[in-house]
């Protein structure tokens, strides 16, 4: 072929070859002259180098270009002096004649493979015969290259003729092309979807929406065929934007109708983010149709993400910003996963069941690795095209959150979905539950590092560690979810089965409800980590639980359990280690204590007592325990028996390794118990001691008293005059003191000693009131404590203010003479903080006027502002406008989500709300979710302005507490001098709001 006439013409800068344009032009004028250089057929050829792409991420761009170059030497020996050309990236065509040419396919085919540097690279050819000379050349390349992607992932075969099959295959295509937009007006085009389970409780808690396209002519047509075809011709971004528009429109149907309201999963094409702003036409139509946006999340294939990493990543991070949920769908599917997961902020990871389609021990190893991978990134996992029941099993032990598949539903028209949901006895996860769920599905069920402190890498079972998700509903426990390894300590202990276990949680059978309470409410308090133990049969338990999450109505937390009569190598490695015996069963609390760096560490405390203080301060944590643990006639002695300044020494002359001493200590009925407490110096180089505590029984009790000669009283029974005033002083929470003749204080309550910060009496003894300089106003006080001691009268309730924990205080003081042989020789009084009170009395005058929610004013404080904005209009025509903002759908969503959500929310509305007004004007709730906003201006245009950013600032709101949230503003106003009267302000403004409202609705 002469190929001197292309000399000149637009040819590819890497190969050398012609391009589209070029070939395009040559050949057809060759075909229309007749001027080939062989006799017989001329065909067009399509030769793709599959697995070019994984060649080029491989070894580089430098080397993909080296083999593109050494491909296009190979064609053009091959194609000797025949029309050659590349399209675009490993694309490649040649004009030729019908002779050998599946010879000379066969050989690129055969060389190809050489080229390969150890990877497999196969030829795609599709071959074109031409058997006319009029034959549109971009059209027959298009048919050689249909030809050429039918045989892709076919290794072996190189070639394929473009025949009758594949030319009804090209005619479906070009149908497909031509009639989308009819498909979509006529609404051929429909959405099908299919439920995603959650596994913890096997509710349906999100739909994906699929396109069906049951066209009057074809048929049911297959979404691969015509969803391929449309990314090809670059027309599915009309098909996506339909979907999510019939999505939008359904979930505003379902809310009007009050069916239930279900999250939908919308699939995006890596075209749509070329083809079209798919993030607005996202957002219009969410709008449009009042849905929230946490209501709709967007699903993208992995294959997306890889390319245009930077674009791709600012367009995901929009819809973030925006409030929506993104899922990767496919994952596992392309050779840049892990690539992805760095790269890209994911909600939902959808794991491709490739990894289970033999359910292979090494699939399942597999899967495994990537569900704890992907929940250490705060991932959440779906497994898709779940059939059976041993799947659905196996993937809810390794705690993959959600399933879709036919095991639970194929996909269906809405209506058919709805039936088949009732038939099969399912049940829609409620709304107001989904972050509670979310929370639970998050905990990695494969390792123990949720029940690991941040600072401490020490732990319980560390090998072989058995988990349990615990959840506490009205009082009953159950175990929603559980690895093998729970399974086999509870068979151990003598529970066959969990449902058997749960049985024996029941309140009525005592011993372990008791414990199961005692522990969720002690890691819920705390939010760490918390070590519990039982004895159940005999076999002796100790486990860790940590706080998960808390719902509506239900709890849930997990668990890790050990069998300690049944583990003697733990018991060797953590506690004989750790301790030097056995504490769980004989101990309270036992803890490490550094005296040079007076630092203290808990290494055991039973959750059966009072949490103590693990304060970085070991003097501190003591000086806590003991004021608030402590009964108070043993304080003293217990500060002496804890003062690390003189512990080592008083070990050194005891004589022993240890001492020990008896104390009464509160216990969690409130009552004090006698406890032994002892100190054992492990280093005495260091200073490093253990100290620990334990309740006596009673014959410990009667020796360790005799020891340490603690006096008691011989009747315990009798509760004697001085009994009384002891506790009055040490426990009564009574302000009260009392002082000699010359006004000097000599004791003081408890109570009295912490209201104003002392530790002891002895800060005030011998001092009086001016000395201490606590009262705002001495001589008032002063003035009633002399009449008191001269005269002996009472006083009652005398106001006064005094000065306590750096604030001043409001108080009321009374106070009466103290008689000793019918003389007065000093005074008694006691004080009451009314401080509250006042507040109390301020805050109901301005409740008077104020909204107690939101601190807003309510309508009588609007209304009396208003009249104070007409006095400005009249005598300085100063003009206003009233602006009514209501939340859209407010109800509804207070009965989905609580109304402690519903509380948060109008707080959180009307924080926006009065951020935007600043100065500028008053804002009142009058009721519900309606806000009314007063606002004088010079100029129209600013109120309409105002508008505008009022409604913009409250449905950016994302998020209320913890759940995600699309909140939607109807604003109205209107203005003083087109009314000239309050009432007539507010019904104009209500009817333009509630216009505003039915446009949206519309």
């Amino acid at each position: 072929m002469d190929t001197e006439s292309l000399k000149g013409t637009i040819h590819d800068d890497l190969t050398g070859l012609v391009g589209i344009s070029a070939f395009r032009d040559k050949a057809a004028e060759i075909l229309r002259l007749g001027t080939m250089p062989w006799k017989g057929t001329s065909v067009i050829i399509y030769l793709n180098i599959e697995n070019f792409k994984l060649f080029n991420s491989k070894y580089g761009f430098e080397k993909g270009n080296e083999l593109l170059q050494n491909f296009s030497n190979l064609v053009q020996e091959v194609f000797f002096e025949r029309l050659a050309a590349r399209f675009a990236e490993d694309n490649f065509y040649v004009f030729a004649e019908r002779e050998y040419v599946e010879e000379k396919v066969d050989r690129i085919a055969d060389e190809l493979r050489l080229m390969g540097r150890g990877m497999t690279l196969e030829l795609c050819g599709g071959i074109y015969e031409i058997t006319e000379k009029n034959t549109d050349v971009i059209r027959a390349c298009d048919l050689a290259k249909i030809a050429g992607d039918s045989i892709k992932k076919k290794y072996g075969i190189n070639w394929r003729f473009f025949d009758e099959e594949l030319d009804e295959q090209f005619s479906l295509r070009q149908y497909i092309v031509e009639n989308i937009d009819n498909a979509i007006e006529a609404e051929h085009i429909k959405v099908y979807y299919q439920p995603v389970v959650r596994t913890i409780n096997d509710d349906i808690c999100d739909l994906e929406a699929l396109a069906r396209w049951d066209d009057p002519v074809h048929g049911l047509l297959s979404p691969k065929i015509f969803i391929n075809v449309l990314e090809e011709y670059h027309l599915i971004h009309k098909l996506d934007a339909f979907i999510v528009q019939k999505v939008c429109l359904h979930y505003k149907h379902c809310m009007q109708r009050g069916n239930p309201i279900i999250p939908v999963s919308v699939n995006l094409s890596r075209m749509d983010f070329e083809l079209c702003d798919i993030f607005q036409v996202i957002n219009q139509s969410v709008y449009e149709n009042k849905v929230p946006k946490n209501m709709i999340h967007i699903e993208v294939k992995e294959s997306v993400l890889s390319q245009n990493e930077e674009y791709m990543k600012e367009q995901i991070n929009r819809f973030h910003r925006e409030g929506y949920q993104v899922w990767l769908d496919n994952f596992g599917s392309s050779n840049s996963s892990l690539k992805v997961l760095k790269e890209f902020d994911i909600d939902v990871l959808k794991i491709d069941m490739k990894f289970l389609s033999d359910f292979s021990e090494k699939s399942r190893s597999v899967l495994v690795s990537v569900v704890h991978m992907v929940k250490s990134l705060g991932i959440q996992t779906l497994a898709e095209e779940v059939e059976t029941k041993e799947q659905l099993d196996f993937l809810r032990s390794i705690g993959c959150e959600k399933v879709q598949g036919y095991h639970y539903s194929r996909p269906m028209f809405y209506w058919d979905l709805v039936r088949h949901i009732s038939e099969r006895g399912l049940f829609v996860e409620s709304p107001g539950d989904r972050k509670y769920f979310d929370d639970i599905g998050r905990t990695d069920m494969l390792g123990i590092m949720t029940l690991l402190d941040d600072d401490k890498t020490n732990d319980i079972n560390t090998h072989g560690i058995s988990l349990a998700i615990v959840e506490r509903k009205n009082d009953v426990y159950r175990v929603m979810n559980c690895n093998d390894n729970f399974r086999r300590i509870m068979n151990n202990i003598g529970f066959g089965e969990i449902a058997e276990a749960e049985k024996a949680f029941s309140k009525e059978l005592g011993s372990l409800y008791l414990n199961l309470t005692a522990m969720f409410e002690k890691a819920e308090t705390s939010g760490k980590p918390e070590v519990f133990d039982f004895v159940w049969k005999g076999f002796y338990c100790s486990g860790k639980a940590k706080f998960l999450s808390r719902g509506r109505d239900a709890s849930a937390v997990l668990i890790s359990l050990v069998n300690l009569s049944d583990d003697v190598s733990y018991i060797q490695r953590e506690l004989l280690e750790e301790a030097g015996h056995n504490l769980f069963t004989a101990y309270r609390a036992v803890s490490m204590v550094d005296i040079p760096d007076d630092h203290r560490t808990i290494i055991y405390q039973s959750y059966k007592f009072k949490s103590e203080s693990d304060m970085d301060s070991a003097r501190e944590s003591f000086r806590n325990f003991c004021k608030n643990e402590i009964y108070p006639e043993d304080q003293e002695r217990f500060k002496r028996f804890m003062d690390l300044d003189t512990m080592i020494e008083r070990i050194r002359k005891g004589g022993t390794n240890f001492i020990n001493e008896c104390f009464r200590t509160r216990g969690v009925d409130g009552n004090y118990e006698w406890s032994e407490y002892g100190i054992i110096s492990l280093d005495e180089a260091n200073e490093r001691c253990l100290i620990y505590n334990r309740v006596l029984n009673g014959k410990d009790v009667k020796r360790i008293i005799g020891e340490s000669k603690i006096e008691r009283e011989e009747d315990e029974n009798e509760i004697t005059a001085e009994i009384l005033w002891k506790n009055a002083v040490a426990t009564s929470g009574l302000n009260f003191f009392w002082k000699d003749a010359d006004r000097k204080f000599l004791g003081a309550s408890k109570a009295f000693l912490d209201y104003y910060g002392f530790s002891s009496i002895d800060e005030i003894k011998g001092k009086n009131d001016e000395e201490m300089g606590w009262h705002v106003n001495p001589e008032r006080f002063r003035n009633d404590e002399q009449m008191v001691l001269e005269t002996g009268q009472r006083t009652r309730r005398v106001p006064g203010k005094c000065v306590a924990g750096g604030k001043l205080r409001d108080i009321v003081a009374s106070k009466t003479p103290i008689y000793k042989d019918g003389k007065i020789v000093g005074l008694m009084g006691h004080f009451v903080d009314v401080s509250k009170q006042k507040a109390e009395q301020k805050r109901i005058k301005l409740l008077s006027y104020s909204d107690e929610l939101t601190g807003t004013m309510n309508m009588r404080g609007l209304m009396d502002s208003g009249l104070r904005y007409v006095e400005s209009y009249d005598f300085r025509s100063m003009d206003f406008a009233m602006i009514i903002l209501d939340i859209m759908d407010f109800h509804r969503l207070n009965g989905l989500y609580g109304h402690d959500w519903g509380n948060m929310c109008l707080k959180r509305v009307a924080d926006r709300i009065l951020e935007c007004i600043g100065v500028r004007g008053i804002t009142s709730r009058p009721g519900g979710a309606r806000f009314i906003v007063l606002y004088q201006f010079e100029d129209r245009r600013d109120v309409e302005e105002l508008e505008k950013e009022l409604k913009e600032e409250v449905e950016k709101i994302q998020k209320i507490g913890d759940l995600s949230c699309t909140l939607y503003a109807s604003v109205g106003s209107a203005y003083y001098s087109d009314c000239e009267s309050i009432e007539r302000l507010h019904q104009n403004a209500m009817d333009m709001m509630l216009s505003n409202k039915k446009k949206m609705d519309s």
